[in-house]
């Protein structure tokens, strides 16, 4: 195969499999947000859009013959108004425990009862059936007392996660069904840079009628048979009498995704930003109907409007690099893979290898490219595409294009002394 022939081969291949990989790794992750689920089992983050359910096995006997309960407030450092609701997280050595929701002005409570209704978790908290009788099952100095009215906290702690905003924390201890349970604030502050939110501050300006509405169609979603009918016509409802609602119209418009409607969906999404353009969930939305779509160019732009909101929302960056890829703009694309990659959730979004080596083959710099395709084999060897890569590699080298890639003393079969 000639030089350019190959070249062109290679490059085919990055595109091919830039996104298909990248798709496998990072679509349902975003910026840290717990995952619930929606009609259609679509993941969402929004507690607006969740849909709980109750932890089986609460028939099983109570450990405790009282409950030890946690409360306090969320408030943001400025003084502004709370978003309408933050995931709160009780977290012992590093491990999430419990999340709850905040209510009515940012208050928020755990009940530490050793029962399965304790709290909604979030679908990502590693958990076993030991688990539905002791919420702090494998965790160190999490045990019950023998009486089951004081549980060891030392190591755990309580923090906010409102993508967007940095928490403060509060350190736990011993505690006791008899205790005071106000723990206190938390503190939220928005980080430098970030414009935009996972919520919509719009909502706090909405009436009672169209409040009343948005929460029938919420209370509808919780049931376990939902009635998509009901949700969307108690929706529709509230957009009609306010329409800056955008949490409504973002709801709205995945309740039409799971019927099909995938302009009317299209609409409702667009009616979100137009009512708050600072509210990303649409943004990520549409993000997601354009890649079934292809649209590359439209889903370079919605994914450079949420960058300029919230520079930490790595997914978006990574489909921005996969965009401009596949149309050709070369520097706009290995930008974003740039950033990708010092992003913490790297490993995450392997296909940023493919990109910045697809874009440093056409700027002529094989060996670069070779690194960056050799450092997605070692992190998916058996990945979509790797075989044609290997070989890829293979006739570079024949070619002279490239050095050799020389094996570790391990790979060759050497030892050390």
């Amino acid at each position: 195969m000639g030089r350019n022939a190959f070249l062109a081969s290679c490059i085919a291949l990055a595109l091919a499999t830039s996104f298909l990989a990248g798709q496998q790794d990072s679509i349902g992750r975003g910026d840290r947000e717990g995952p619930g689920r929606q009609p259609g089992g679509r993941n969402v983050d929004g507690p607006a859009e969740q849909v709980w359910s109750e932890r089986a096995g609460d028939t099983r006997s109570r450990m405790m013959s009282r409950p030890i309960i946690l409360a306090g407030k969320v408030v943001t450092e400025d003084g502004s108004p709370i978003p309408e609701t933050i995931v709160v997280e009780l977290v012992c050595h590093a491990s999430v425990r419990q999340q709850v929701h905040t209510f009515k002005g940012g208050q928020f409570s755990f009940d530490l009862s050793p029962h399965p209704s304790a709290a909604f978790l979030d679908a990502s908290v590693a958990r076993n059936d030991a688990d539905n009788v002791n919420p702090f099952a494998r965790v160190p100095g999490g045990e019950y007392t023998a009486g089951g009215d004081q549980v060891d906290l030392s190591g755990c702690e309580v923090r906010a996660n409102l993508p967007g905003f940095v928490s403060d924390r509060i350190q736990l201890g011993q505690r006791r069904a008899l205790d005071r349970p106000d723990i206190g604030a938390i503190v939220i502050k928005r980080r430098e840079g970030v414009v935009g939110s996972t919520v919509s501050f719009t909502a706090l300006a909405a009436p009672g009628k169209a409040r009343k509405a948005f929460a029938k169609a919420e209370k509808e979603l919780r049931k376990e048979k939902t009635n998509l009918d009901k949700v969307r016509k108690e929706l529709e409802k509230a957009v009609q009498v306010y329409p800056k609602y955008a949490t409504a119209w973002h709801l709205l418009g995945l309740v039409r995704m799971d019927y099909k409607d995938q302009e009317g969906a299209r609409q409702a999404f667009e009616a979100s930003i137009e009512a708050d353009e600072n509210y990303m969930r649409p943004y990520l939305s549409l993000v997601d109907m354009e890649i079934r779509a292809g649209d590359w160019p439209r889903i370079s732009e919605l994914c450079g409007k949420v960058v300029e909101l919230n520079p930490f929302m790595v997914r978006c960056r990574y489909f921005h690099a996969v965009a401009n890829l596949n149309l050709g703009r070369m520097e706009a694309a290995e930008a974003s893979a740039i950033k990708v990659q010092e992003s913490r959730d790297s490993r995450f979004l392997s296909g940023s290898h493919y990109i910045r080596g697809a874009v440093l083959a056409r700027k002529g710099d094989f060996e670069s490219a070779a690194k960056q395709f050799r450092h997605f084999l070692k992190i998916a060897p058996e990945g979509r595409g790797a075989a044609q890569i290997k070989e890829n590699l293979v006739a570079w080298e024949r070619q002279g294009l490239i050095r050799a890639d020389k094996p570790s003393p391990i790979q060759a079969g050497q030892t050390f002394p």
